[in-house]
Protein backbone atom coordinates (compact mmCIF):
# COMPACT_ATOMS: atom_id res chain seq x y z
CA UNK A 1 0.00 0.00 0.00
CA UNK A 2 2.74 2.61 0.50
CA UNK A 3 4.52 1.58 -2.64
CA UNK A 4 1.46 2.66 -4.21
CA UNK A 5 0.53 6.09 -2.24
CA UNK A 6 2.84 7.33 -5.04
CA UNK A 7 0.31 7.16 -7.75
CA UNK A 8 -2.72 9.22 -5.77
CA UNK A 9 0.25 11.64 -4.52
CA UNK A 10 1.57 12.54 -7.52
CA UNK A 11 -1.38 14.93 -8.70
CA UNK A 12 -0.57 16.89 -5.64
CA UNK A 13 2.88 17.24 -5.77
CA UNK A 14 2.63 18.17 -9.87
CA UNK A 15 0.74 21.78 -8.28
CA UNK A 16 3.05 21.83 -4.98
CA UNK A 17 6.22 22.02 -6.56
CA UNK A 18 5.13 22.99 -9.87
CA UNK A 19 6.22 19.84 -11.78
CA UNK A 20 6.20 19.22 -15.02
CA UNK A 21 5.34 15.09 -16.47
CA UNK A 22 9.16 14.76 -16.91
CA UNK A 23 9.70 15.97 -13.31
CA UNK A 24 6.66 13.56 -11.99
CA UNK A 25 8.01 11.00 -14.07
CA UNK A 26 11.50 11.48 -12.22
CA UNK A 27 9.84 10.67 -8.68
CA UNK A 28 8.67 7.26 -9.82
CA UNK A 29 11.48 6.48 -11.46
CA UNK A 30 13.81 7.02 -8.30
CA UNK A 31 11.70 5.09 -6.57
CA UNK A 32 11.87 2.43 -9.16
CA UNK A 33 15.68 2.37 -9.44
CA UNK A 34 16.22 2.24 -5.52
CA UNK A 35 13.56 -0.55 -5.84
CA UNK A 36 14.89 -2.71 -7.73
CA UNK A 37 18.50 -2.23 -8.90
CA UNK A 38 19.22 -2.70 -5.34
CA UNK A 39 17.30 -5.57 -4.48
CA UNK A 40 19.56 -8.44 -6.37
CA UNK A 41 22.68 -6.82 -4.34
CA UNK A 42 20.12 -7.58 -0.88
CA UNK A 43 18.98 -10.78 -2.19
CA UNK A 44 22.59 -12.04 -2.62
CA UNK A 45 23.84 -10.46 0.77
CA UNK A 46 20.60 -12.61 2.35
CA UNK A 47 21.67 -15.68 0.46
CA UNK A 48 25.02 -15.87 2.38
CA UNK A 49 23.80 -14.32 5.83
CA UNK A 50 19.99 -15.40 6.13
CA UNK A 51 19.34 -11.76 8.01
CA UNK A 52 15.62 -12.41 8.47
CA UNK A 53 15.66 -8.99 10.31
CA UNK A 54 15.43 -7.49 6.50
CA UNK A 55 12.19 -8.15 6.28
CA UNK A 56 10.94 -5.95 9.14
CA UNK A 57 13.50 -3.22 8.42
CA UNK A 58 12.43 -2.81 4.89
CA UNK A 59 8.99 -2.58 5.85
CA UNK A 60 9.40 0.39 8.21
CA UNK A 61 11.89 2.23 6.26
CA UNK A 62 9.04 2.02 3.40
CA UNK A 63 6.39 2.89 5.38
CA UNK A 64 8.25 5.43 7.33
CA UNK A 65 9.53 7.32 4.31
CA UNK A 66 6.49 6.98 2.44
CA UNK A 67 4.69 8.77 5.53
CA UNK A 68 7.05 11.70 5.66
CA UNK A 69 7.14 12.15 1.72
CA UNK A 70 3.44 14.17 2.87
CA UNK A 71 5.40 16.71 4.82
CA UNK A 72 8.46 17.32 2.37
CA UNK A 73 9.35 20.92 1.74
CA UNK A 74 10.48 20.54 -1.52
CA UNK A 75 11.10 18.81 -4.38
CA UNK A 76 14.89 17.51 -3.71
CA UNK A 77 14.12 16.23 -0.47
CA UNK A 78 10.55 14.12 -2.16
CA UNK A 79 13.27 12.45 -4.41
CA UNK A 80 15.26 11.67 -1.37
CA UNK A 81 12.16 9.81 0.41
CA UNK A 82 10.76 8.13 -2.18
CA UNK A 83 14.32 6.86 -3.32
CA UNK A 84 15.07 5.79 0.13
CA UNK A 85 11.21 4.15 0.95
CA UNK A 86 12.16 2.35 -2.84
CA UNK A 87 15.24 0.88 -0.39
CA UNK A 88 13.18 -0.46 1.49
CA UNK A 89 11.01 -2.68 -0.67
CA UNK A 90 14.31 -3.92 -2.51
CA UNK A 91 15.19 -4.59 1.20
CA UNK A 92 11.96 -6.43 1.88
CA UNK A 93 11.61 -8.68 -0.67
CA UNK A 94 14.40 -11.10 -0.37
CA UNK A 95 13.07 -12.80 2.71
CA UNK A 96 9.55 -12.38 1.84
CA UNK A 97 9.86 -14.51 -1.21
CA UNK A 98 12.05 -17.03 0.50
CA UNK A 99 9.60 -17.29 3.19
CA UNK A 100 7.02 -17.97 0.75
CA UNK A 101 9.29 -20.60 -1.21
CA UNK A 102 10.05 -22.52 1.73
CA UNK A 103 6.39 -22.44 2.68
CA UNK A 104 5.14 -25.02 0.49
CA UNK A 105 6.65 -27.95 -1.75
CA UNK A 106 3.68 -29.29 -3.87
CA UNK A 107 1.99 -25.44 -4.94
CA UNK A 108 4.10 -23.16 -4.97
CA UNK A 109 2.23 -21.37 -7.73
CA UNK A 110 -0.30 -21.39 -5.70
CA UNK A 111 1.60 -20.09 -2.77
CA UNK A 112 3.37 -17.64 -4.80
CA UNK A 113 0.29 -16.28 -6.16
CA UNK A 114 -1.61 -15.46 -2.88
CA UNK A 115 1.62 -13.98 -1.79
CA UNK A 116 1.58 -11.54 -4.42
CA UNK A 117 -2.04 -11.19 -4.29
CA UNK A 118 -1.85 -9.71 -0.86
CA UNK A 119 0.64 -7.25 -2.05
CA UNK A 120 -1.34 -6.48 -5.67
CA UNK A 121 -4.27 -5.93 -2.63
CA UNK A 122 -1.91 -3.21 -0.91
CA UNK A 123 -1.49 -1.74 -4.77
CA UNK A 124 -5.37 -1.60 -4.81
CA UNK A 125 -5.46 0.19 -1.74
CA UNK A 126 -2.54 2.99 -2.18
CA UNK A 127 -4.43 5.22 -4.38
CA UNK A 128 -7.73 5.10 -3.00
CA UNK A 129 -5.90 5.67 0.11
CA UNK A 130 -3.80 8.76 -1.20
CA UNK A 131 -6.99 10.06 -2.61
CA UNK A 132 -8.84 10.55 0.64
CA UNK A 133 -6.36 11.23 2.86
CA UNK A 134 -5.42 14.46 1.16
CA UNK A 135 -9.24 14.74 0.45
CA UNK A 136 -9.99 14.82 3.94
CA UNK A 137 -6.23 16.11 5.77
CA UNK A 138 -4.55 17.88 2.85
CA UNK A 139 -1.10 15.85 1.94
CA UNK A 140 0.15 16.03 5.69
CA UNK A 141 -2.30 13.44 6.66
CA UNK A 142 -0.04 10.91 5.12
CA UNK A 143 1.33 10.87 8.99
CA UNK A 144 -1.68 8.84 9.75
CA UNK A 145 -0.23 5.47 7.61
CA UNK A 146 2.50 5.76 10.05
CA UNK A 147 1.67 3.61 12.54
CA UNK A 148 0.12 1.17 10.39
CA UNK A 149 3.35 0.24 8.96
CA UNK A 150 5.33 0.64 12.42
CA UNK A 151 2.69 -2.14 14.15
CA UNK A 152 2.82 -4.05 11.14
CA UNK A 153 6.55 -4.61 11.39
CA UNK A 154 6.10 -4.73 15.14
CA UNK A 155 3.76 -7.88 14.64
CA UNK A 156 6.63 -9.74 12.20
CA UNK A 157 9.09 -9.43 15.04
CA UNK A 158 7.18 -10.83 17.24
CA UNK A 159 5.76 -13.53 15.05
CA UNK A 160 9.46 -14.76 13.94
CA UNK A 161 10.85 -14.57 17.13
CA UNK A 162 8.06 -16.76 18.42
CA UNK A 163 8.74 -19.75 16.05
CA UNK A 164 10.15 -22.92 17.50
CA UNK A 165 13.02 -23.68 14.58
CA UNK A 166 14.80 -21.31 12.64
CA UNK A 167 13.65 -21.31 8.60
CA UNK A 168 16.55 -23.77 6.69
CA UNK A 169 17.67 -23.01 3.45
CA UNK A 170 17.16 -25.60 0.90
CA UNK A 171 19.99 -26.14 -0.91
CA UNK A 172 19.46 -26.96 -4.70
CA UNK A 173 20.80 -29.73 -6.70
CA UNK A 174 22.06 -27.18 -9.67
CA UNK A 175 23.75 -23.47 -9.79
CA UNK A 176 20.89 -20.91 -11.19
CA UNK A 177 20.16 -21.00 -14.79
CA UNK A 178 21.60 -17.58 -15.34
CA UNK A 179 20.31 -17.40 -18.84
CA UNK A 180 16.96 -18.34 -18.14
CA UNK A 181 17.47 -15.78 -15.14
CA UNK A 182 17.79 -13.38 -17.62
CA UNK A 183 14.88 -13.90 -19.61
CA UNK A 184 12.90 -13.62 -17.19
CA UNK A 185 13.94 -10.78 -15.53
CA UNK A 186 13.74 -9.06 -19.09
CA UNK A 187 9.91 -9.92 -19.79
CA UNK A 188 9.04 -8.79 -16.17
CA UNK A 189 10.83 -5.17 -16.92
CA UNK A 190 8.81 -4.50 -20.12
CA UNK A 191 5.66 -5.85 -18.10
CA UNK A 192 6.77 -3.57 -15.34
CA UNK A 193 7.47 -0.86 -17.60
CA UNK A 194 4.17 -0.50 -18.99
CA UNK A 195 2.40 -0.84 -15.42
CA UNK A 196 4.34 1.63 -13.70
CA UNK A 197 3.91 4.37 -16.56
CA UNK A 198 0.11 3.70 -16.34
CA UNK A 199 -0.42 3.82 -12.87
CA UNK A 200 2.31 6.47 -12.51
CA UNK A 201 0.35 8.91 -15.09
CA UNK A 202 -3.33 7.72 -15.05
CA UNK A 203 -4.02 10.01 -12.30
CA UNK A 204 -2.16 12.85 -13.36
CA UNK A 205 -3.99 12.59 -16.71
CA UNK A 206 -7.42 12.26 -15.26
CA UNK A 207 -7.00 15.18 -13.36
CA UNK A 208 -5.72 17.47 -15.71
CA UNK A 209 -8.55 16.66 -18.00
CA UNK A 210 -10.96 17.67 -14.88
CA UNK A 211 -11.78 14.57 -12.83
CA UNK A 212 -11.47 14.86 -8.93
CA UNK A 213 -8.47 12.86 -7.44
CA UNK A 214 -10.68 10.65 -5.76
CA UNK A 215 -11.90 9.22 -9.03
CA UNK A 216 -8.62 9.58 -10.98
CA UNK A 217 -7.01 7.66 -8.18
CA UNK A 218 -9.84 4.77 -8.36
CA UNK A 219 -9.18 4.39 -11.74
CA UNK A 220 -6.00 3.03 -11.09
CA UNK A 221 -6.87 0.58 -8.24
CA UNK A 222 -9.63 -0.52 -10.79
CA UNK A 223 -6.99 -1.77 -12.74
CA UNK A 224 -4.77 -3.10 -9.49
CA UNK A 225 -7.29 -4.09 -7.62
CA UNK A 226 -8.22 -7.08 -10.52
CA UNK A 227 -5.05 -8.06 -10.44
CA UNK A 228 -5.61 -9.75 -6.77
CA UNK A 229 -8.29 -12.31 -8.61
CA UNK A 230 -5.54 -12.91 -11.74
CA UNK A 231 -2.46 -13.27 -9.35
CA UNK A 232 -4.71 -16.31 -7.55
CA UNK A 233 -5.72 -17.36 -10.59
CA UNK A 234 -2.73 -17.38 -12.49
CA UNK A 235 -0.55 -19.07 -9.48
CA UNK A 236 -3.37 -21.97 -9.15
CA UNK A 237 -3.48 -22.62 -12.95
CA UNK A 238 0.35 -22.81 -13.56
CA UNK A 239 0.61 -25.29 -10.86
CA UNK A 240 -1.80 -27.40 -13.52
CA UNK A 241 -0.85 -26.17 -17.11
CA UNK A 242 2.79 -25.17 -16.03
CA UNK A 243 4.51 -21.87 -16.18
CA UNK A 244 5.27 -20.82 -19.60
CA UNK A 245 2.20 -21.02 -20.76
CA UNK A 246 0.32 -18.93 -18.30
CA UNK A 247 3.07 -16.35 -18.32
CA UNK A 248 2.69 -15.85 -22.29
CA UNK A 249 -0.99 -16.09 -22.19
CA UNK A 250 -1.50 -13.58 -20.09
CA UNK A 251 0.96 -11.06 -21.65
CA UNK A 252 -0.81 -11.62 -25.02
CA UNK A 253 -4.24 -11.06 -23.42
CA UNK A 254 -2.50 -7.82 -21.12
CA UNK A 255 -1.39 -6.10 -23.75
CA UNK A 256 -4.65 -6.59 -26.48
CA UNK A 257 -6.65 -5.13 -23.05
CA UNK A 258 -4.65 -2.54 -23.20
CA UNK A 259 -4.33 -1.41 -26.47
CA UNK A 260 -8.35 -1.74 -26.46
CA UNK A 261 -8.55 0.35 -23.56
CA UNK A 262 -6.40 3.53 -24.81
CA UNK A 263 -8.74 3.30 -28.22
CA UNK A 264 -12.13 3.28 -26.22
CA UNK A 265 -14.22 5.48 -24.50
CA UNK A 266 -16.34 5.62 -21.23
CA UNK A 267 -17.68 2.61 -19.25
CA UNK A 268 -16.57 0.07 -22.11
CA UNK A 269 -12.58 1.41 -21.87
CA UNK A 270 -12.59 0.89 -17.76
CA UNK A 271 -13.72 -2.94 -18.56
CA UNK A 272 -11.03 -3.71 -20.61
CA UNK A 273 -9.07 -1.63 -18.15
CA UNK A 274 -9.65 -4.37 -15.38
CA UNK A 275 -9.37 -7.14 -17.84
Amino acid sequence: MYTSLLSGLLPVFTVLFGLSYTLAGLVAMVFSITSSMIQPILGRWFDRTQAAWLLEAGLVTNCLMMSLSGISPNYTILLFLVGSAGVGTAAFHPPAFSAVARSSSTSRGGSMGFFLSGGNAGFFLGPIVAGAIVSGFGVQGTLLLLPIGMVTAFLLVKFRFSEKHSPTVTKTSKPADKRLLTILASITAFRSTTIQAGVTFLPLYLVAQGESLIVATSVASIWLGMGVFGQIAGGHISDRVGRKPVIAISLFAGAALFYGFLMTPGAVSLVLLAL
